[in-house]
Order: C-alpha cells, then structure tokens, then sequence
C-alpha cells in the first residue's frame, strides 16, 4: 500500500517521526565531514546531484570509476544486494521472510543507526512514500553515518521501522555497497550492513543498476536458494508488471508476462503490483531464514571492535 504524504508543505519538512527511535542522548563525535554532509542531506538538490554522479559512475558515463567488473560500484566482492521479498509464502511454515531476515541481523548487531530520512526518497522528491522510512545501518561504521542526520536506535525500535516499511509496501533490500562509502564518507572495513526500504521509483539501486547489462548486475544481487517464482495462467498481459520492475526482468510476449530470470534480482515488485495476482513467489526451504542471514552475515562483520 502506497503511503501519500501530501501533508507535507514544503521540501524542508519533509520529515515526520511515528516512532520515538531515540530515548538517550547521541554522544557521537561530529566531525567536520559530518558538518558538510548534514549541510548536503538538508539541501535535496545537493543530495540529488551526489546521486547523479553515483548513478552516472554506474552506468560508466564519467571516467574515473573503472569499467564492467573492476569499477569502483560494481565489483562483487565489495557490492552486494540481497532483497528480501515481502509477497513470499514459505512452504509448510507461517514466517514472513523479509521480516524475520532482517530482524536476525539487527538482533545479531552491536550497534543499530537509523537515518533521519531516505537520501534518496528525499532527492527525487518522492510522492508515493513517506521519507522517513529509511535505511537501518547496522555495525560498528554505522557509528560514522552523519550524527546528526543519523540516530542510535534499540533492537526494538529498529523493529517497528522494519514493519512499518514492510506495512508500507516497500522491499526490504540488504545491501554493503560502495555507494555508502562514497557517498556517507565511510570506510570500506567489512563492519557494516545496510537495510533499505527501497521504492521502484527514486531509490537509486533500481535506477542505476537497473539500467546497466544483466552481466554486470546479475553478479551484485544473490537471489535466494529455494526461491521460486513463475506468472500463472491468470496474466491478462495488462503490462503493470513491466512499469514497476525496476530492473527490466518482466516482459510481455503472446498476450501474457514472462520473468526474465537473468535480469531478474527477485525483488517481488510484481507480485505486488499485479493486479490479477497471477505472479507467484514461494519459497521451498524451511531453512531459508537460517541460511539467508548466515550467508549476510559472513560478508559483514557487524560485531563491535571495540
């Protein structure tokens, strides 16, 4: 369900707290390259135009970032993404995935920050979804992330957001990309995890790497063992599905929907958006929630070191 904030009445207030994420005084050092990123992250066209660059990087449309593999955003051993799907069923079970995924690896972490809005929702001015549901930065970096633009959150608070975003029809999306690091001004020591709630329309993993070769994406997202996901008999070929798959994995061939399996990253946009419910996603192992968050958790150490 989308979720309007035509409240709004300006680009400056963007921003409401549902939750009490913060019952505690942030003790964390503000650094002079927190003092200029709070400076951008409350300016939209300043963080639009550091998405521009991050996007255009990907796409390798400016020099300096490297080329296929070997660039800077799409090596995948420093990226990688893993969505977790909210529309899947899992077999002989009643856990809901997405939401049992990400609240083992915020158990699992010593230390849980939560960004005031979604950069990206705030950039791109989004009117579909409110843009204070945000990434949970999990893991010593984190502690970096832009006090005060950031806060230090409880496991329990970091609860509620994830349900919230899930309520709100976004896909949660794990991620450890060098995007944070060139865009938070952190640095790369394999002691953070993201979850983002990402929307089709403004985030910039769909835009960005969305658009580029499926051999150069399909590497940077792991689809998760036992998934299964088909278009059944009931596809009428409305094409809905087309305009909400961000990473262009749906086509309409004789009439009806077929998923594209080496563009497909197994988001579950579509089973959402269809209108006939005719894409399924199911998942087969009973395991899944065990084996998804140990396979995230031995790509980031989110453990404190100190």
């Amino acid at each position: 369900m989308d979720v309007q904030h035509s409240k709004y009445a300006n680009r400056k207030s963007h921003t409401t707290i549902d939750v009490k994420y913060l019952d505690k005084p942030d003790t964390r050092p503000i650094k002079f390259k927190h003092k200029f990123l709070n400076w951008v992250f409350h300016r939209p066209w300043a963080i639009g135009l550091g998405l521009d660059v991050v996007e255009a990087a990907i796409k390798e449309k400016i020099p300096g970032f490297g080329k296929g593999k070997k660039n800077f955003f799409k090596n995948p051993e420093t990226n990688y993404f893993f969505h977790l799907p909210t529309p899947v069923d899992i077999k002989s079970t009643n856990i809901q995935l997405p939401r049992e995924v990400a609240r083992e690896m915020v158990r699992r972490a010593d230390h849980r920050i939560i960004m005031d809005k979604c950069v990206c929702r705030e950039a791109r001015d989004c009117k579909r979804f409110n843009h204070d549901i945000s990434c949970i930065v999990l893991g010593d970096i984190g502690k970096d992330f832009v006090p005060p633009f950031s806060h230090l959150i409880s496991a329990e608070e970091a609860f509620k957001h994830i349900d919230r975003g899930i309520a709100a029809g976004l896909v949660p999306t794990v991620a450890r990309t060098k995007i944070d690091n060139f865009v938070f001004e952190t640095p790369d020591k394999w002691q953070m995890g993201g979850i983002c709630f990402c929307c089709d329309c403004c985030c910039a993993i769909p835009q960005a790497y969305g658009k580029i070769p499926a051999d150069e994406m399909k590497p940077l997202f792991y689809n998760m063992p036992g998934l299964e996901h088909e278009v059944t008999d009931a596809c009428t070929g409305c094409g809905t599905c087309l305009k909400t798959c961000g990473f262009g994995a749906m086509v309409i061939r004789d009439g009806r929907a077929y998923i594209n399996d080496q563009r497909c990253t197994a988001c579950g946009r579509c089973v959402l958006a269809c209108p006939q419910k005719a894409v399924k996603m199911t998942m087969t192992d009973p395991d899944a929630v065990k084996k998804i968050t140990e396979k995230i958790l031995s790509l980031a150490n989110l453990k404190s070191q100190s």
